[in-house]
């Protein structure tokens, strides 16, 4: 599921009013069947918004598992737990959830392709490389309201180029030298895939995953 503040924002507020339902409904607990059904639905919103290593999962699940599913007091306390998470949401923390999702994924992306590079692979590791420059190019460029498709010859939609992308970011995100630096790695990835393995060397790809950790931690999307 994407992570959109309006969706998980709903789906909070449904929760909200399932729990207003039961407290308001029953004069001494609520129903245990609605104290589950709240409870399950909570657990997979958090989970959805922030993961499973997250406090708020973590505190919500050992709720449940100290007082059951279906507990009253499990029920309250899962309750508080996603107050506190929308008031992080509304208040956009999704948004450093969103860059930590997207940072986590291309840090793995780095350390294989620095593992093929010391295995003596240094094609597909510039490809891999190169594969994650573009997605993270794309990603910057939705950040900063840059669109990511662009008519053809007949007026249809396509996905722009990395290298148009590149042009663009550079005019608002950072500057011509950085700009330079992205169209050489770009074109060490469309050399190593296609197959134009003379073009560069071990040592180039090397400096190709150091310069991309730097930008990565530089310009985070």
């Amino acid at each position: 599921m994407r992570l959109d503040q309006a969706s998980i924002l709903s789906q909070l507020d449904g929760l909200d009013a399932l729990y207003k339902q039961a407290s308001g409904t029953y004069s001494s607990d609520p129903e245990e069947a609605l104290c589950a059904q709240h409870n399950v639905s909570a657990l997979a919103v958090i989970e959805r918004v922030v993961g499973r290593q997250h406090s708020y999962y973590e505190q919500a699940l050992k709720c449940v598992e100290s007082y059951g599913i279906a507990h009253p007091f499990a029920f309250t306390q899962v309750h508080g737990v996603l107050q506190g998470l929308r008031a992080d949401v509304e208040n956009g923390y999704l948004d450093h959830v969103r860059v930590l999702v997207h940072a986590a994924m291309f840090t793995d992306f780095v350390e294989m392709a620095d593992h093929l590079l010391a295995e003596g692979y240094k094609d597909p590791a510039a490809v891999l490389l190169g594969g994650a420059l573009e997605s993270h190019l794309r990603n910057l460029a939705a950040l900063h309201g840059i669109s990511l498709e662009e008519p053809d010859r007949s007026g249809k939609l396509k996905p722009k180029r990395a290298q148009a992308l590149n042009q663009e970011l550079g005019k608002v995100v950072y500057n011509t030298l950085q700009q330079k630096k992205i169209t050489a790695w770009l074109d060490l990835r469309n050399s190593a895939a296609h197959a134009k393995y003379v073009d560069y060397d071990g040592a180039d790809v090397q400096q190709f995953s150091q310069s991309l950790q730097d930008f990565l931690l530089r310009y985070p999307a």
